[in-house]
């Protein structure tokens, strides 16, 4: 796949708004190339594969009603160049002459067409033009001519790579025809109001143009197909809070939710259900994964892994705020694939750190791929910050924050009894990791010394 000098170019793409994408591009003539040979290789294969499937469609399609198999229309591509595209015709033969989008209930639609239309079969054919160099796997979805005769100066810069059989935008506009087929002018709502939103995300694509990004979106537009759920589009910026305890959401992130919630943000808070979540109030997402939080077994693992994955994938937040350890590291995981940024807060390393070296080692290197592209890593303590430093975890910006916080309103500070007792507080869960055992054999010992003091276990 080769960029044309800025010279060459038609006019029509020679403005200041292209030259900015063209720039991006331009420093990416490596990739550019791995990318045609993505497609070269993955369209010949997927043909060879398809083809007992496509020699069935194709009969199915004559069976059903009279014209050629492929329908042929005349699209625009690369640098602006006309090519006429291969789709299987879901159609009656000639219907080409109305609106150049076809809606929801569309009576030209025939009973096959509406089969392969619905399972995105009838583009399948359009390896054909990805394995001669019209079309690329991942790009703009390639338009006719009116509608690229209304593209803004910006727009064009979509025309700089081959159109795609998929992209973001496709990815969320899967059903783009069941949104405007209450329009009286189907063509004017396209172009005035759907047209410039897909652009958006073809335009992002662009400037995030790499192999690796071409390969999410592909992922992103198996899962839609699979799934048939497509990523919801939220009428405000939305938030995820992630953890492993309904007590990590009440006690130490309440205010934090709130003060998100008042400042216009939606919240979703996926945590296992628990009866401190109700107290929240209403006005909140709730997400409940299954997450034995102590446990080491990898099929329990990969499932959560797989919810959360699915869960963002769906919801896809402007941003998630992962906590404690399994949340930092599979959330993480999937916000990476997903390109959502993620922040981090690792309230600590826990039980890993008395499980033996090897299960240190392999926990660490977990946290180690998931992290790499955190917008931010909060520690709440120096000793975990040292250990991650040291197994190479912090790939960006961290910083150490003194505790989760206390809210003095809700917990504000009394003064001691007057009476002689000495009370001592053990405050936190009842495991070993925490000290527990070491809390009983002082208390034992000490008692025996002084048996007017108390000891209690503040926690569950």
């Amino acid at each position: 796949m080769i960029l044309k000098p800025w010279d060459e170019l038609p006019d029509i793409l020679k403005n200041q708004e292209v030259k900015k994408y063209y720039d991006i591009l331009s420093e990416k003539k490596t990739q550019l190339l791995i990318k045609r040979g993505f497609d070269v290789v993955v369209s010949s294969a997927a043909i060879a594969l398809l083809s007992p499937f496509f020699a069935a469609v194709s009969l199915a399609i004559k069976c059903d009603s009279e014209g050629p198999v492929f329908f042929r229309q005349r699209r625009v591509t690369q640098f602006g160049k006309i090519f006429k595209i291969h789709k299987f015709r879901s159609m009656v033969s000639g219907a080409d002459n109305g609106h150049s989008v076809t809606v929801s209930g569309d009576s030209r639609i025939t009973k096959v067409g509406e089969f392969i239309r619905d399972h995105k079969l009838d583009e399948l054919s359009q390896l054909i033009d990805v394995l001669e160099g019209k079309m690329s796997f991942v790009g703009t979805r390639p338009e006719v001519e009116k509608y690229v005769d209304a593209y803004s100066d910006e727009m064009y810069a979509t025309l700089l790579l081959p159109a795609g059989i998929t992209s973001s935008a496709s990815v969320r506009y899967r059903d783009e025809n069941k949104l405007i087929s209450q329009a009286d002018d189907v063509d004017k709502v396209y172009i005035e109001k759907i047209l410039p939103e897909k652009m958006k995300y073809n335009l992002i694509d662009i400037e995030e143009f790499s192999v690796i990004h071409d390969l999410k979106i592909l992922i992103n537009t198996a899962l839609v197909l699979i799934t048939g759920d497509r990523p919801i589009d939220h009428e405000k910026p939305l938030i995820a809070l992630i953890t492993n305890h309904e007590d990590d959401v009440y006690c130490f992130r309440k205010e934090l939710i709130e003060a998100l919630k008042d400042k216009g943000y939606d919240v979703l808070i996926s945590c296992p259900e628990g009866e401190k979540l109700k107290l929240l109030g209403d006005g909140y997402t709730f997400d409940y994964p299954k997450i034995d939080r102590r446990g080491t077994s990898i099929f329990n693992d990969a499932f959560l892994a797989l919810h959360y994955f699915m869960m963002l994938f769906k919801q896809h937040p402007d941003a998630v705020l992962a906590y404690t350890i399994k949340p930092n590291i599979y959330a993480s995981f999937s916000c990476r694939v997903l390109e959502i940024p993620v922040i981090n807060n690792i309230t600590g390393f826990g039980s890993v750190l008395n499980m033996g070296q090897k299960m240190q080692d392999f926990v660490m290197n977990l946290f180690r791929h998931s992290l790499k592209r955190s917008a931010h890593i909060f520690f709440q303590n120096t000793s975990n910050q040292a250990l991650a430093e040291e197994s190479g975890i912090i790939h960006g910006t961290h910083s150490v924050i003194p505790g989760s916080g206390v809210n003095t309103e809700r917990f504000f500070a009394q003064p001691y009894p007057d009476d002689q007792k000495i009370v001592f507080n053990y405050i936190g869960r009842i495991v070993k990791d925490k000290g527990i055992d070491d809390y009983i054999e002082a208390a034992k010992r000490i008692r025996k010394l002084h048996p007017c003091t108390e000891f209690r276990v503040l926690g569950f």
